[in-house]
Protein backbone atom coordinates (compact mmCIF):
# COMPACT_ATOMS: atom_id res chain seq x y z
CA UNK A 1 0.00 0.00 0.00
CA UNK A 2 2.79 2.44 0.89
CA UNK A 3 4.45 1.87 -2.49
CA UNK A 4 1.26 2.56 -4.44
CA UNK A 5 0.55 5.73 -2.44
CA UNK A 6 4.01 6.99 -3.32
CA UNK A 7 3.64 6.14 -7.01
CA UNK A 8 0.11 7.50 -7.34
CA UNK A 9 0.58 10.76 -5.43
CA UNK A 10 4.19 11.59 -6.31
CA UNK A 11 4.91 12.33 -9.97
CA UNK A 12 8.67 12.03 -9.43
CA UNK A 13 8.36 8.32 -8.51
CA UNK A 14 8.60 5.86 -11.35
CA UNK A 15 9.07 3.36 -12.84
CA UNK A 16 8.05 0.65 -10.36
CA UNK A 17 9.97 -2.64 -10.37
CA UNK A 18 8.68 -5.99 -9.06
CA UNK A 19 11.26 -8.26 -7.48
CA UNK A 20 10.15 -11.91 -7.02
CA UNK A 21 6.41 -11.45 -6.43
CA UNK A 22 3.72 -9.26 -8.02
CA UNK A 23 2.88 -6.12 -6.08
CA UNK A 24 -0.82 -6.23 -6.93
CA UNK A 25 -3.03 -3.18 -7.20
CA UNK A 26 -3.25 -3.16 -10.99
CA UNK A 27 -0.78 -0.32 -11.53
CA UNK A 28 2.02 -0.81 -14.07
CA UNK A 29 5.28 -2.39 -12.92
CA UNK A 30 8.31 -3.96 -14.59
CA UNK A 31 9.44 -7.41 -13.48
CA UNK A 32 13.12 -7.60 -12.51
CA UNK A 33 15.46 -10.23 -11.10
CA UNK A 34 18.73 -10.27 -9.18
CA UNK A 35 21.88 -11.51 -10.91
CA UNK A 36 23.12 -14.02 -8.36
CA UNK A 37 26.75 -13.49 -9.42
CA UNK A 38 27.04 -9.85 -8.38
CA UNK A 39 23.66 -8.59 -7.08
CA UNK A 40 22.85 -6.48 -10.16
CA UNK A 41 19.12 -5.91 -10.67
CA UNK A 42 18.19 -6.82 -14.23
CA UNK A 43 15.24 -6.27 -16.50
CA UNK A 44 15.63 -9.05 -19.02
CA UNK A 45 19.40 -9.19 -19.45
CA UNK A 46 20.00 -5.48 -18.99
CA UNK A 47 20.94 -3.81 -15.70
CA UNK A 48 18.53 -1.23 -14.30
CA UNK A 49 20.18 2.20 -14.31
CA UNK A 50 18.88 4.86 -11.96
CA UNK A 51 20.30 7.46 -9.63
CA UNK A 52 17.64 7.11 -6.93
CA UNK A 53 15.44 4.32 -5.58
CA UNK A 54 12.55 4.19 -3.11
CA UNK A 55 12.20 0.81 -1.42
CA UNK A 56 11.12 -0.95 1.73
CA UNK A 57 13.63 -2.48 4.13
CA UNK A 58 13.50 -5.93 2.51
CA UNK A 59 15.72 -4.88 -0.42
CA UNK A 60 19.24 -3.86 0.71
CA UNK A 61 20.50 -1.65 -2.13
CA UNK A 62 24.01 -0.42 -2.84
CA UNK A 63 24.21 3.31 -2.32
CA UNK A 64 23.55 5.86 0.39
CA UNK A 65 20.32 6.22 2.37
CA UNK A 66 19.13 9.82 1.93
CA UNK A 67 15.88 9.53 3.87
CA UNK A 68 14.06 6.97 5.97
CA UNK A 69 10.39 6.93 6.90
CA UNK A 70 10.49 4.85 10.06
CA UNK A 71 6.68 4.62 10.32
CA UNK A 72 6.19 3.32 6.79
CA UNK A 73 9.49 1.43 6.58
CA UNK A 74 10.48 3.14 3.32
CA UNK A 75 13.99 4.19 2.30
CA UNK A 76 15.15 6.70 -0.32
CA UNK A 77 18.56 5.76 -1.73
CA UNK A 78 21.08 7.60 -3.86
CA UNK A 79 22.09 4.47 -5.72
CA UNK A 80 25.25 3.19 -7.29
CA UNK A 81 24.34 2.68 -10.96
CA UNK A 82 23.60 0.09 -12.15
CA UNK A 83 21.12 -0.75 -9.41
CA UNK A 84 22.18 -3.72 -7.27
CA UNK A 85 21.49 -5.50 -4.03
CA UNK A 86 24.29 -5.73 -1.48
CA UNK A 87 23.28 -9.17 -0.18
CA UNK A 88 20.99 -12.15 -0.72
CA UNK A 89 19.53 -14.71 1.67
CA UNK A 90 18.54 -18.18 0.46
CA UNK A 91 16.71 -20.85 2.42
CA UNK A 92 14.00 -18.78 4.09
CA UNK A 93 10.26 -18.92 3.53
CA UNK A 94 8.38 -15.59 3.27
CA UNK A 95 7.19 -16.02 6.89
CA UNK A 96 10.86 -16.01 8.13
CA UNK A 97 10.97 -19.78 8.83
CA UNK A 98 14.13 -21.58 7.80
CA UNK A 99 14.60 -25.12 6.69
CA UNK A 100 17.77 -27.02 7.63
CA UNK A 101 20.09 -24.59 5.79
CA UNK A 102 20.14 -20.81 5.24
CA UNK A 103 22.80 -19.11 3.10
CA UNK A 104 23.76 -15.43 3.43
CA UNK A 105 25.74 -13.96 0.50
CA UNK A 106 27.36 -10.50 0.55
CA UNK A 107 28.47 -9.02 -2.80
CA UNK A 108 31.64 -6.94 -3.33
CA UNK A 109 32.84 -8.28 -0.02
CA UNK A 110 36.38 -8.23 1.38
CA UNK A 111 35.48 -10.10 4.55
CA UNK A 112 33.79 -9.30 7.81
CA UNK A 113 30.96 -10.80 9.84
CA UNK A 114 27.24 -11.39 9.57
CA UNK A 115 25.06 -11.39 12.65
CA UNK A 116 21.70 -13.16 12.37
CA UNK A 117 18.91 -12.77 14.90
CA UNK A 118 17.25 -16.19 15.23
CA UNK A 119 14.25 -17.33 17.23
CA UNK A 120 12.83 -20.74 18.05
CA UNK A 121 9.15 -21.59 18.34
CA UNK A 122 8.12 -23.56 21.44
CA UNK A 123 5.07 -24.84 19.55
CA UNK A 124 7.25 -26.53 16.90
CA UNK A 125 9.77 -28.25 19.18
CA UNK A 126 9.78 -28.65 22.95
CA UNK A 127 13.55 -29.10 23.09
CA UNK A 128 16.59 -26.95 22.33
CA UNK A 129 17.77 -26.28 18.79
CA UNK A 130 21.28 -25.49 17.58
CA UNK A 131 22.17 -22.98 14.85
CA UNK A 132 25.74 -23.17 13.56
CA UNK A 133 27.90 -21.44 10.95
CA UNK A 134 31.64 -21.09 10.37
CA UNK A 135 32.59 -22.94 13.56
CA UNK A 136 30.19 -20.91 15.72
CA UNK A 137 27.30 -22.69 17.50
CA UNK A 138 24.36 -21.19 19.35
CA UNK A 139 21.99 -23.30 21.43
CA UNK A 140 18.45 -21.96 21.82
CA UNK A 141 15.85 -23.12 24.33
CA UNK A 142 12.26 -23.41 23.06
CA UNK A 143 10.83 -19.92 22.49
CA UNK A 144 14.21 -18.18 22.85
CA UNK A 145 15.90 -15.68 20.55
CA UNK A 146 19.64 -14.99 20.17
CA UNK A 147 22.18 -13.59 17.77
CA UNK A 148 24.69 -15.78 15.99
CA UNK A 149 27.67 -14.02 14.43
CA UNK A 150 29.49 -15.89 11.67
CA UNK A 151 32.75 -14.99 9.91
CA UNK A 152 32.71 -13.96 6.24
CA UNK A 153 35.71 -14.62 4.04
CA UNK A 154 36.09 -13.43 0.44
CA UNK A 155 35.43 -16.06 -2.20
CA UNK A 156 35.17 -16.19 -5.99
CA UNK A 157 33.66 -13.10 -7.59
CA UNK A 158 34.23 -10.97 -4.45
CA UNK A 159 31.36 -12.76 -2.70
CA UNK A 160 31.37 -13.72 0.97
CA UNK A 161 29.09 -16.52 2.09
CA UNK A 162 27.92 -17.86 5.44
CA UNK A 163 25.94 -21.09 5.54
CA UNK A 164 23.81 -21.58 8.65
CA UNK A 165 22.69 -25.07 9.69
CA UNK A 166 19.73 -25.68 12.00
CA UNK A 167 19.17 -28.89 13.99
CA UNK A 168 16.82 -30.42 14.66
CA UNK A 169 14.07 -29.50 12.20
CA UNK A 170 10.48 -30.72 12.13
CA UNK A 171 7.44 -30.92 9.85
CA UNK A 172 4.64 -29.25 11.87
CA UNK A 173 1.74 -31.03 10.15
CA UNK A 174 -1.83 -29.66 10.24
CA UNK A 175 -1.58 -28.83 6.54
CA UNK A 176 1.97 -27.43 6.71
CA UNK A 177 4.34 -29.98 5.19
CA UNK A 178 7.49 -27.84 5.20
CA UNK A 179 10.49 -29.03 7.23
CA UNK A 180 11.01 -26.07 9.58
CA UNK A 181 13.97 -24.97 11.67
CA UNK A 182 13.97 -21.53 13.32
CA UNK A 183 12.92 -17.99 12.42
CA UNK A 184 15.68 -15.81 10.97
CA UNK A 185 14.44 -12.33 11.89
CA UNK A 186 17.28 -10.14 10.61
CA UNK A 187 20.82 -10.09 9.22
CA UNK A 188 23.43 -7.42 9.95
CA UNK A 189 26.73 -7.21 8.06
CA UNK A 190 29.83 -5.60 9.56
CA UNK A 191 33.49 -5.31 8.48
Amino acid sequence: MTLWQNEFFNRSVGPVYELESPLGGGLPATEVRVDRRDGAILTGRRPVRTGYALTDGSVPLAGRVLAWDRTKGMFLYRTDSPLRETQLVDGLYPDTWSGRHVTFTRFRCRGGRVSALVETDAHLLRRAQVVSSGGVRVRLAPGASRRITAPLRPGPGARCTARFTVAPTKVPGKGDFRRLGVHFLSFRYSR
